[in-house]
């Protein structure tokens, strides 16, 4: 009886932060994966709660149907939470978290059935098992790699990416773009092929690093364009005021390179880059966007970046 008292407790604790709080655009990705997980965590305690209750009516679980009750119950339960959630700070239903409930389900029912009422692993009880052990993997590995990458951008600044490793590569938003090669490389072992589409605006953009740069005066980055017809290449730098500031153009730095054949030296005077917002100066120390893309291509084509770093 205490423990349901305490989970129901728990339960009513945790819900209102399915519609409030939570991660931010610029929260850091351990944060943002660790938060996803929440719902594995909350739906194994729900779906505990629900089997108790099942268990005391005699004539359901008589019919060998309370998993399937509890099963039903929670996907009508998470799916509902997502609907509710659209528009709520930005948010949007998630298929992603609707499988992380039915991973918490899994779970409870794993402890249900197999520790509590100890019924005899079989074939299916194998099965289940498999099945849950496969999604705990898949829905930690997010916040490890996060974990590994967080350490290496401490470990690596100044260098804000060299593309050595893959969990580089989730630093990054449309990390679909992004594939590491050993062909052509400008420094280390591998460099980074971005796929460029004739979407209006089509690149990469790095959101997970170190973020203050006030005692750095360049930015240094290298490209290859690997055709002979030149690539006008547009770079974008923002902080942390400029979204409260509704993310206009003025209210950031933004130039263009002219990118030939072959390996480009590219470099940026920092001061330019806290000098460029309209009417005040960049936050220096709270930088939380650096954007290579280009504009309006009327084809299909790629770049390789390699070595992004800074220097005093």
């Amino acid at each position: 009886m205490r423990l349901t008292v305490c989970g129901a407790f728990v339960l009513g604790l945790i819900t209102p932060f399915f519609f409030i709080a939570g991660p931010t655009g610029d929260s850091i990705r351990s944060f943002k994966d660790l938060w996803n997980l929440g719902h594995v965590g909350y739906f194994c305690i729900a779906g505990l709660l629900l089997y108790n209750f099942l268990h005391k009516r005699k004539r359901v679980e008589s019919r060998g149907s309370v998993s399937t009750l509890s099963f039903l119950y929670i996907l009508f339960v998470g799916t509902g939470i997502e609907f509710l959630q659209f528009g709520v700070h930005g948010r949007s239903p998630s298929i992603e978290d609707i499988l992380r409930d039915l991973l918490g389900w899994g779970v409870a029912t794993i402890i249900w059935l197999y520790l509590v009422k100890r019924k005899p692993f079989g074939r299916k009880g194998v099965m289940l098992c498999l099945l849950v052990a496969a999604g705990l993997f898949l829905a930690v590995k997010p916040l490890v790699v996060s974990l590994y990458d967080e350490h290496a951008i401490e470990t690596q600044f100044p260098v804000l990416a060299d593309f050595e490793s893959t969990s580089e590569i989730t630093r990054w938003r449309s990390p679909s773009q992004i594939k590491l090669q050993s062909n052509v490389v400008r420094h280390g072992q591998y460099a980074a092929r971005v796929q460029l589409s004739t979407r209006k605006y089509s690149g990469v953009s790095l959101v997970y690093f170190y973020e203050n740069w006030q005692s750095f005066s360049t930015l240094h980055f290298s490209v290859y364009n690997p055709e002979h017809e030149p690539l006008k290449l547009h770079c974008r730098i923002h902080d942390a005021l400029h979204r409260k500031n509704g993310a206009v153009y003025k209210d950031r730095y933004n130039t263009v390179f002219t990118v030939p054949f072959g390996w480009n030296d590219l470099a940026i005077d920092l001061q330019q880059v806290a000098a460029a917002p309209e009417n005040r100066t960049m936050e220096m120390g709270h930088i939380r966007g650096l954007s290579l893309f280009v504009v309006k291509q009327p084809r299909a084509r790629s770049i390789y970046l390699d070595h992004i770093y800074l220097e005093r």
